[in-house]
Formats: structure tokens, sequence, C-alpha cells
């Protein structure tokens, strides 16, 4: 998953991003989220079940609060960008 930083964050700098998935993985674990740094700009699910379609979304995390998720649904093996204006 990859994307670029907003355009619009209320004032405040970008602290983090969590990035999220739906979907059960491998090992049998439902939705998952992690917050990354505010620097990142990609992150590599695991674990994921080959011929499986996932939702992929990634949120700004600033002082002012959570911005709105830019999501992409993708299927194991192929490549996504998500871009958040």
């Amino acid at each position: 998953l990859s994307w670029q930083p907003p355009t619009a964050t209320g004032g405040a700098e970008v602290t983090g991003y969590r990035v999220s998935r739906n979907g059960t993985d491998s090992h049998g674990g439902g939705p998952w989220s992690t917050t990354v740094a505010a620097t990142a700009r990609t992150f590599t699910f695991h674990a994921l079940v080959t011929g499986s379609t996932y939702q992929l979304s990634v949120e700004a995390i600033n002082s002012a609060g959570t911005g709105p998720a830019a999501s992409t649904s993708s299927g194991v093996g192929s490549a996504s960008s998500v871009s958040r204006p």
C-alpha cells in the first residue's frame, strides 16, 4: 500500500498514519490495523490469503484528529496505491 501526504491537515502537522485491512489473514486473524510514522509512505501487509480480496485503507493522524480514510480493494499479489488528496 502506498500513499501521498494529505494536502490539507487542518493546520496541524501529520503525526502518523493508520493503515488497516479487512478480512481474515492466513493465521485466522480478522481485521487489522496499525499506526506508522508520519514519514512513512508505504506499508506491506503480510500473511494475506492468496486469491482473497482485501479492502486496504490509510488515514492521516494529527493533533486535530484522524482524517477520512482513503481506501482501495486489492487482490492478493497485486500492487495498489492509495492517494489521499
